[in-house]
C-alpha cells in the first residue's frame, strides 16, 4: 500500500461528500415521491368520497321521484273515483243520486 499525499486525501474527502450529497438528494427525491404518492392517495380518496356523495344524491333523487309518482297515481285514483261518483268522504255516489235529478219524481 502506498502512502497518500495531502491532495489525494482532500480529493477523496470531496468525493465522499459528493456521494453523501447525492444520497441526501436521492433521499429528497424519495421524500418528494413519497409526498406525491400521499397526495395521489388523498386525491383518490376525495374522488371516492365524491362518488359516494353523488350515489347518495342519486338515490335521494330516485326516492323523491318515486314518491312523486306515487302521489300523482294517488291523485289520479282520487279523481277517477270522484268522476265515477263512487262514495268518498261521505259524498253521495252515482247510484244514490240516480233518479233524483231536475224535477224528477225520484225512484219508485
Amino acid at each position: 500500500m502506498r502512502i497518500k499525499n495531502k491532495a489525494e486525501k482532500e480529493n477523496e474527502k470531496g468525493y465522499e461528500k459528493e456521494k453523501e450529497n447525492e444520497n441526501e438528494k436521492g433521499n429528497g427525491n424519495e421524500k418528494e415521491e413519497e409526498k406525491e404518492k400521499e397526495r395521489k392517495k388523498e386525491r383518490k380518496k376525495e374522488r371516492d368520497r365524491e362518488r359516494e356523495r353523488e350515489k347518495e344524491r342519486s338515490k335521494e333523487e330516485e326516492k323523491q321521484i318515486k314518491i312523486g309518482r306515487d302521489k300523482e297515481k294517488e291523485r289520479r285514483r282520487e279523481r277517477e273515483k270522484k268522476r265515477r261518483g263512487e262514495r268518498e268522504k261521505g259524498r253521495a255516489g252515482e247510484k244514490e243520486r240516480k233518479g233524483k235529478g231536475k224535477g224528477g219524481k225520484g225512484k219508485k
